[in-house]
């Protein structure tokens, strides 16, 4: 993650796909040791109000905007 501000939009893609994809959820977190997240980073990800979304295929969605607090460094996955 680039930029500055302490919101995120997130961009979830099908475009090489030939049937839609079903995303039953998806959240942003700031990284912690190897595959561990941050305790209190986690953000559940919305998409136009809905925890899923249907990408259809050759596609993308955005989420609706997430608290991402960039107030110190570190990475996102």
């Amino acid at each position: 993650m680039t930029g500055s501000g302490t919101r995120a939009r997130i961009r979830l893609s099908n475009r090489y796909g030939s049937a839609p994809l079903e995303v039953t959820g998806a959240a942003l977190a700031r990284t912690d040791k190897g595959a561990a997240v941050q305790e209190g980073t986690v953000r559940r990800l919305i998409f136009g109000g809905a925890a899923s979304v249907r990408i259809p295929a050759g596609g993308e969605v955005h989420s609706d905007a997430a608290e991402s607090t960039r107030a110190s460094a570190g990475i996102f996955c």
